[in-house]
């Protein structure tokens, strides 16, 4: 695995300027978001409240990178609006790794999956998003369960949330971000 690692050591310096292109780029969504959803802070703050977040991003589903809710939080912003956007930018990114593997997917046998994974995620944060009400009976489920319960309140304000950014800019501008990000990553990778 390292044999030919000092020949391409110089291709590391490459890699981590393109690594961090996409990081800052991928923060000016999520300071877009917020933005839009009315919290303003001092861009630096943010930007390593950002970055620390993905101290934990091996977790499953980066949930980890929920630890931001603790940093933004200094910055006054709502745990809800840091869930909120954490949702949105997972969702787009998957529609930006499936725009971004769609060359790929043509000759893969499993593309049915794929894309039906993507469109039923996606169908299902949008279908919670304009029925608030099937979040609420799933709430009702958990009610003796003081853990799960909160669990799902802080969901539910999470997927509500969205709704900040459901115009079709909104969708546009950070698709586009998220694209140009992943696009980065990708090129860096290859």
């Amino acid at each position: 695995v390292f044999l030919g690692i000092y020949e391409s050591a110089h291709l590391l310096v490459y890699i981590v300027l393109l690594s961090a292109c996409s990081y800052i780029i991928r923060f000016c969504r999520w300071n877009w978001l917020l933005k839009k959803a009315g919290h303003r802070f001092d861009f630096g703050k943010g930007l390593l409240g950002y970055l620390a977040g993905f101290t934990f991003t091996s977790t499953p589903g980066k949930v980890g990178e929920l630890l931001r809710i603790r940093y933004f939080s200094v910055l006054a912003v709502p745990s809800w609006v840091v869930v909120s956007a954490f949702i949105y930018e997972r969702m787009l990114d998957l529609v930006v790794i499936l725009i971004l593997c769609g060359f790929a997917l043509v000759t893969f046998q499993g593309r049915i999956q794929v894309l039906s994974f993507v469109i039923f995620i996606v169908l299902g944060i949008v279908f919670m998003v304009r029925n608030p009400m099937l979040l609420d009976r799933v709430m009702n489920m958990f009610r003796l369960n003081k853990f799960f319960s909160d669990l799902v309140t802080v969901f539910k304000s999470g997927v509500l949330g969205i709704e900040l950014w459901s115009k079709w800019p909104d969708f546009l501008i950070s698709l586009t971000l998220g694209l140009v990000a992943w696009t980065i990553t990708s090129f860096s990778f290859v």
